[in-house]
């Protein structure tokens, strides 16, 4: 199994993480979020801080499944502190996802 493992700073304009991406056929990435909340989206819209999107908080983790959700992953900071994304990508599935959403 190959995997590549990436970091990225999140700061108050979204983005993505296909940039960080390694050449073999990705099926899936593990993000763990650092330092602060993120708000973030799997369908290529760019969430906005306190707003739109699904929250992953400090420590948490996001499972993205296939090749597509990491594609159209976008991330912004939910506050006024930068939070880090370490990632590793993988190329086997995952089964599981773990995020929060917060009602608006």
């Amino acid at each position: 199994m190959a995997n590549k493992n990436a970091k990225i700073t999140i700061s108050s304009v979204a983005k993505g993480i296909t940039s960080l991406e390694p050449t073999f056929p990705k099926q899936s990435a593990t993000v763990q979020v650092r330092g602060a909340d993120v708000r973030f989206t799997t369908d290529g819209t760019l969430p906005v801080a306190g707003s739109d999107g699904l929250v992953a908080v400090d420590g948490s983790t996001i499972l993205l499944e296939n090749k597509k959700e990491i594609n159209d992953f976008r991330a912004i900071r939910e506050a006024a502190v930068d939070a880090v994304l370490q990632i590793a990508f993988e190329d086997r599935k995952k089964h599981a996802t773990n995020f929060t959403d917060t009602p608006a």
